[in-house]
């Protein structure tokens, strides 16, 4: 997933602080795959949020290339969140 959102260096940076605080906490009655997920969607889901208006201005102005940036932009955080993108990452022992 990191190298997926390689281009949004801040996004990566707080999913890099999720990873560390998940494997460096010791183990509760949340497992730690529950805490990570639940971390990750609370870093991913306000770039969403930014996401969503972003396009919907794209679509308004009617220019293609930052229609297709946007939507770009959108999609990528949209498959982010997906539990299936980073289930297979081996960031999380």
């Amino acid at each position: 997933m990191l190298e997926m959102l390689k281009d949004y260096s801040e996004l990566t940076e707080r999913l890099q602080e999720v990873r560390k605080v998940v494997t460096e906490t010791p183990p509760s009655l949340t497992s730690r795959l529950g805490r990570a997920k639940d971390k990750l969607h609370g870093r991913i889901d306000p770039s969403m949020v930014q996401a969503r208006p972003q396009l919907d201005q794209a679509v308004v102005s009617g220019e293609p290339c930052l229609i297709a940036a946007t939507e770009a932009k959108f999609s990528l955080m949209s498959q982010a969140r997906l539990e299936r993108v980073w289930m297979t990452d081996e960031v999380f022992p």
